[in-house]
């Protein structure tokens, strides 16, 4: 359920008739949908559409959307669309709940099998592995079932009660969370009239009240089926009229569809400041602005031109923000806006203060909007706007382009849903490259002026440290009150002038050493002083280019404890280079489209990726070339590094799953650095420029360097580039330093940070140390077998013992020790299941290693990995991500190929003997304490 979605139900496209072309509203181009209806006044939609995905070619995406959600419900049904919703996988009156499990097993995609319940709509979907017309008949059959014929009787009816409840459960927080903000922004629209956030009537509603809530949302009115899929839509025409032409419902007294008309904001019910003193999640400062929208339509060319300038200006904001952050370290402001179609439109500052200060972060907030509201927008940030909003354009009809034929269902399914068809990619994006070629200057301040004073502005504070605050209204007030005096000063200000280039430029080319192309495609060119850049030049006609680096250095890695490891790398980033801050830095290559991710450190170094279009790869290598030869460690990056930090130490105590794995690598750090070292307030704390210069320069300046990238490019012009960039650097010493050796003694109980005690959710975890596969046919038993476990888990907890709780599995590297891992399971549960949960788990290991896998599941599972893999090789990222593990581990792009001949040799014996392996010992629980400080952990005995 997507408990934040903003989608809103459109109307039906005009009158019930005979199945007819809707020919006045879809687009005449050749991959236009087809937008039919049935007499009953049932949409459906038939794309055509050939695929560009190797593994999707065969394959046809379904996809249907009833519309209601929890708009649809009233007193006493509030949760019942979701428990609805739920229902589908108990079976119907044609097709029993064992026989989905074995259709979807057998016919579809695993991962593209689902359904769930927005505010305003119900959608299930699911991909058949084949166009066979056979197979989509079922698969028809089984949509036909759940629109038509539900059933709500036990045992499946109180399974699935129970399911909802502990979903529900576990999103209590965030759910929560939302429904405060959205009662003070935007009072009285649906989102805030919906009471399904705690679905109160789950539990308690009878039979007929669910069947009524049925009964009255899944009519033929409100519901649209969409095919997507190398399909002849005569025969999906065909199928659609066999199942669903003669479905007649009889409409409820006063309601034609079942679904309440949308409410209207309760404009003198806003609140201008409001505040939450305990929220369930990091702290975060919002600034709102809600504007009610008028009904009616709206010429194309002027909604393009208007959402064009709004995309132009958020664009100019978010990059505003971006570079305040890194200069002034009060933390990340994400701008946003957005509509709810005929119902309002929404503009909205997120910021996420450092630590309690989200005075600070409220002050910077308000500084930076009176200083758009003072000077607008200037000529250079449009021109840089401008080429960015292109490029994304073009990337979005890339991906349209090249998408899967599930992510176009879901795509059209919402686009005709908020009441229109989008034109072909090509044609949408022709229309709206002109719409940005004739923006200019006063319409994007035109347009920004018009959405700030359309509705006035809001304010909320969400943080712990206002339960020290007498009046926190009081508090925010004064700070407003004291930015309005500022305003006029800020006015007569100038704006912030952008740094236009690095100070960095390629020099005279450093000499090849070596140069040699692997089987596998990968071209090898060492420069002399040692560092190695990889080349997987791909054929394809994608405009990205992905980057991979890594450092390896293992004995200067072997210092790092596990506060070092998680906090340096962000301060040798924050740091920027001798020449140039990070913040200067990053406004040069404001104008390019180069997406970073972090750097990180791994079991024997450090790495990071970047993804870059073909032209800005130039800009992307310089700053890692300034970065990597020329590190500043700058003091006035500290502020910056420490908001980061903190943001990401509080964001991971968001997802309790992720902090009891972390837990596990904390464990395993003490137990190799002989001390507790966790990444709390403490540890951030202690993070300086020296201490992340003193730690990581070994890294960065002897580690071996490897360098790969991958995608279409000329090779010549990207060994030249590098030539004359990281092969000017000094030269590298050879490490001959071996990995850190050892077998990490796992403890008997690993133990997180204190739950909170009133919560009655938390998470449950369990682990087997697990070794490194030798080869790849190891490999390949030991992937099958984690894929196989996961499944039967799956099964377990959510099939067959009511526990309702989806396990996340994991096979996870051990940071500290090199040739460690461990299998990990773990789930979100109410505190009163963990031993049920635990129980289950048990037996599920204890079966593995006792009876051979069963033939089916072993094919299933082999299909699994098989179509991974396959997907993997159509991704440069992960191309660049093997080839720069050359330094560490020779042969590593080989063996990720050979995957592929190995998968389909893996025998049952194998599976069943490495389940006896791994299942010899006992699980390590890795749970919650009650006592203990926040990051810590603790053990207890040896295993």
């Amino acid at each position: 359920m997507a408990a934040a979605s903003m989608m809103v139900s459109a109307s039906a496209l005009a009158g019930p008739s005979p199945a007819t072309w809707a020919t006045d509203s879809a687009p005449k181009d050749a991959d236009a949908p087809q937008v039919r209806r049935l007499g009953n006044g049932m949409r459906y939609v038939i794309l055509p559409r050939q695929s560009t995905a190797s593994q999707d070619a065969e394959r046809v995406s379904f996809r249907m959307r009833v519309d209601g959600g929890w708009i649809g419900e009233s007193k006493g049904e509030k949760g019942l669309a979701h428990l609805i919703e739920h229902m589908a996988l108990e079976g119907t009156r044609a097709v029993a709940a064992t026989e989905i499990a074995a259709m979807r097993d057998r016919l579809t995609v695993a991962s593209e099998w689902g359904a769930w319940t927005s505010p305003q709509a119900s959608e299930y979907f699911l991909t058949a592995r084949t166009k066979d017309i056979a197979s989509l008949d079922r698969l028809m059959a089984f949509f036909h079932g759940i629109a038509t014929d539900m059933t709500f009787t036990n045992p499946g009816l109180d399974r699935q009660r129970q399911i909802v409840t502990n979903e529900m459960a576990m999103r209590a927080g965030s759910n929560l969370r939302f429904h405060q903000r959205v009662h003070v922004f935007a009072p009285g629209s649906a989102l805030d009239l919906a009471d399904a956030y705690r679905s109160p009537d789950v539990t308690t509603a009878s039979t007929e009240t669910i069947d009524q809530l049925y009964q009255r949302l899944y009519r033929p009115q409100n519901v649209m089926i969409t095919i997507v899929g190398d399909v002849d839509p005569a025969e999906i025409d065909a199928l659609i009229r066999k199942y669903f032409d003669s479905w007649v419902v009889a409409s409820p007294a006063g309601a034609s569809q079942g679904v309440p008309p949308t409410p209207e904001l309760a404009e003198n019910r806003r609140v201008p400041l409001s505040f939450d003193r305990s929220p369930s999640g990091p702290p975060i400062v919002l600034i709102n602005a809600v504007a009610r929208t008028e009904p009616g339509d709206i010429a194309p060319d002027l909604r393009r031109n208007g959402r064009i300038a709004e995309r132009l200006l958020v664009t100019i904001v978010n990059q505003r923000f971006a570079i305040s952050a890194l200069r002034t370290g009060s933390g990340q402001v994400r701008f946003s806006a957005y509509e709810e179609p005929n119902v309002f439109r929404t503009m909205q500052w997120e910021g996420q203060p450092v630590g309690a200060d989200w005075q600070a972060m409220l002050k910077t907030m308000l500084a930076e909007l009176a200083l758009l509201k003072a000077h607008g927008i200037d000529d250079r940030e449009l021109a840089i706007a401008k080429k960015r909003v292109l490029r994304d354009l073009a990337g979005d009809r890339d991906r349209r382009n090249f998408a899967t034929n599930s992510q176009t269902a879901e795509r059209l399914t919402a686009d005709i849903a908020n009441g229109f068809v989008s034109p072909s990619a090509e044609t949408d994006y022709q229309q709206d490259v002109q719409a940005v070629a004739t923006a200019n200057i006063d319409q994007v301040n035109a347009a920004w002026r018009t959405l700030i004073q359309a509705a006035p502005i809001q304010i909320r504070v969400e943080s712990n440290a206002l339960a020290s605050v007498a009046d926190p209204s009081a508090a925010i007030a004064k700070i407003v009150r004291r930015q309005d005096r500022r305003d006029r000063a800020i006015a007569n200000l100038s704006a912030h002038v952008l740094s236009d280039q690095l100070a960095y430029r390629p020099g005279a080319a450093g000499a090849v050493a070596a140069d040699a192309t692997s089987p596998e495609g990968v071209r090898s060119v060492r420069f002399a002083n040692g560092i190695t850049l990889n080349l997987v030049r791909r054929n394809h006609q994608g405009k990205w280019l992905e980057v991979a680096i890594e450092l390896n250095a293992p004995i200067a890695r072997a210092k790092l404890d596990y506060c070092d490891a998680q906090a340096l790398p962000t301060l040798f980033e924050a740091g920027g280079s001798r020449l140039q801050s990070a913040a200067a830095m990053r406004e040069a290559i404001s104008a390019t489209d180069i997406r970073f991710d972090p750097f990180r450190t791994t079991q024997v170094g450090m790495a990071a990726n970047a993804s870059a279009l073909n032209e800005d790869i130039r800009s992307a290598i310089l700053l890692y070339y300034a970065a990597l030869s020329d590190p500043g460690f700058r003091a006035e990056g500290t502020a910056a590094a420490r908001a980061q930090l903190l943001s990401a130490s509080s964001a991971s105590r968001g997802d309790r799953v992720s902090t009891l794995l972390n837990a596990v690598d904390q464990a395993s750090a003490a137990a190799r650095h002989g001390h507790d070292a966790p990444f709390d307030a403490a540890c951030i704390k202690r993070s300086t420029m020296a201490r992340s210069r003193a730690l990581l320069g070994k890294i960065i300046s002897d580690g071996d360097l490897q360098i790969a990238v991958a995608g279409n490019f000329d090779e010549d012009q990207m060994i030249a580039l590098f030539a004359a960039t990281f092969g000017t650097m000094s030269p590298r010493p050879r490490l001959s330093a071996p990995l850190p050796t050892g077998q990490w003694t796992s403890p008997m109980r690993v133990t997180a940070t204190a739950d909170d005690p009133a919560d009655p959710q938390t998470a449950y975890a369990m682990f087997w140390p697990i070794g490194i596969a030798p080869d790849v046919h190891a490999l390949a038993v030991q992937r099958m077998f984690v894929t196989a476990f996961s499944r039967l888990l799956y099964r377990r907890w959510t099939e067959q013992d009511d526990l309702s709780y989806a396990p996340r599995v994991h096979l996870s590297d051990l940071p500290d020790w090199p040739g460690n891992a461990i299998l990990f399971a773990g789930s979100e549960i109410s505190k009163t299941r963990q031993d049920a949960l635990a129980t289950a788990a048990r037996e599920v290991a204890t079966g593995m290693a006792q009876a051979l896998i069963d033939p089916e599941l072993l094919e299933l599972v082999r299909r699994l990995e098989l179509d991974g893999l396959r997907r993997s090789f159509d991704e440069d990222r992960v191309w660049a991500y093997q080839a720069a593990q050359a330094g560490r581990k020779q042969g590593a792009v080989r063996e990720w190929r050979d995957l592929e001949r190995a998968f389909p040799t893996v025998t049952a014996e194998e599976v069943t003997s490495y389940a006896k392996h791994v299942f010899s010992r006992p699980a390590v629980p890795s749970t919650f304490s009650d006592l203990g400080r926040s990051g810590a952990f603790g053990v207890a005995g040896k295993n």
